[in-house]
């Protein structure tokens, strides 16, 4: 199952968020709209988590990464749903000194089936932000 843009439209479409195919990638962003934050005291609206899919190698292993904007309160259940679900937790860390609330980003990574990630994820998603 090679990636395509009806496929990345498909793993958008579960994801409930947008994709774009380009160079054999398919990248999803899903907006998170519900989250009104400030740096600086300064509104800051450019909150989405990420996913890429890159194309898959000969075994039919696709490299999955992505990164989620989540409130501090969010973190702690999403890496045991994450961990639940064989999602590698690569990273955590903040992005800004003076943001309000503070906000926490996850980098994810996986190496399977696009269409379960996608399934996955989305549920984690829905259960915990």
């Amino acid at each position: 199952m090679d990636l395509s843009n009806n496929m990345c439209d498909n793993l958008a479409n579960i994801l409930n968020g947008k994709g774009k195919f380009e160079n054999g990638i398919c990248s999803v962003t899903i907006d998170r709209h519900d989250i009104q934050v400030a740096i600086g005291n300064k509104p800051f609206h450019s909150l989405h988590h990420m996913f890429n899919f890159e194309s898959p190698d000969a075994g039919g292993n696709y490299l999955i990464t992505g990164e989620l904007v989540l409130l501090e309160k969010e973190v702690s259940g999403i890496i045991v749903s994450l961990a639940n679900a064989g999602i590698i937790v690569s990273a955590l860390h903040s992005h800004w000194l003076f943001d309000n609330p503070k906000l926490m980003y996850i980098h994810v990574e996986a190496i399977t089936n696009p269409v379960n990630f996608a399934t996955r994820m989305a549920q984690i998603l829905k259960e915990r932000t």
